[in-house]
């Protein structure tokens, strides 16, 4: 079931894409420079924020053996995505003003990259479950 989730999430990413696109292409002929430009940042965004939210549900649903709770799932899910997004948001900061990475390792700059952000991924979600155990816990 996991496996037929990700797959219809990947396939709905797919199609949204070109989607959204031509959603920003036809904005900026009709709507003003300014809209058009505040739009066509925020709805990239929004739908990947959507399918973020989307995919952890679905994780912190079919994943554990017991069944929880659905304020479990979304306390999990939300505290994930937080994390995550507050993640990505600092590894590009660093990445692109403070990392020395590329001068120092040339093309192997790209895997180590590759590696902190899964190992940020993978810690951003397993504090996510443990904050929902938690919540289950106490609730």
């Amino acid at each position: 079931i996991l496996m037929v989730a990700v797959l219809v999430l990947l396939l709905v990413t797919t199609f949204l894409s070109p989607i959204v696109t031509l959603l920003q292409h036809l904005g900026s002929e009709v709507l003003p420079a300014w809209l058009a430009y505040a739009l066509g940042t925020t709805i990239p965004r929004i739908v990947s924020l959507l399918v973020s939210i989307v995919l952890y549900l679905l994780l912190f649903f079919l994943l554990p053996h017991d069944r929880l709770s659905r304020k479990v799932i979304v306390v999990s899910a939300s505290t994930t995505v937080i994390l995550t997004e507050t993640m990505r948001l600092l590894f590009v900061y660093y990445m692109k003003h403070l990392s020395s990475i590329g001068a120092l390792y040339g093309a192997y700059a790209f895997l180590i990259g590759v590696s902190l952000w899964v190992y940020y991924a993978s810690l951003a979600f397993l504090i996510g479950a443990e904050v929902g155990k938690l919540y289950k816990e106490r609730h």
